[in-house]
């Protein structure tokens, strides 16, 4: 169980550094709709690891991942966006782009360290 909360201290660390980069840029849109999308979907994944570290059960660890998960799709969507509206400029978005990958990674495999079962939290 500790190992797997040392895990995600370590994505979240990585995430947060990705956040704290890409928000200089999403500064700079001049469109405020977008920025809160950028700045709403990015931080939704730091958010969500740390309430991963509070989890008791394997089922709600795996669901905050998904949560996570679903904000890496969406901050991608949003970067993609940008960049098809030359609102990013292209190594802005390439760099954004490698990093988001990396975290997609390395969520998709913490998920693989946590066993899967039928726990119920009522």
């Amino acid at each position: 169980m500790s190992e797997i909360v040392e895990i995600s201290s370590k994505k979240e660390g990585e995430a947060f550094e990705f956040v704290n980069e890409l928000y200089s840029h999403v500064r700079a849109i001049p469109e405020k709709r977008l920025q809160d999308q950028l700045f709403g979907s990015s931080t939704s994944i730091c958010a969500n690891l740390a309430e991963f570290a509070a989890c008791v059960t394997n089922n709600h660890r795996r669901h905050k991942l998904v949560i996570s998960l679903g904000e890496v799709n969406e901050t991608q969507f949003w970067l993609d966006f940008c960049r098809t509206n030359g609102i990013l400029t292209e190594e802005c978005y390439s760099i954004a782009i490698q990093r988001l990958v990396h975290i997609r990674i390395l969520l998709v495999r913490l998920m693989k360290t946590i066993p899967v079962n039928e726990e119920r939290v009522y």
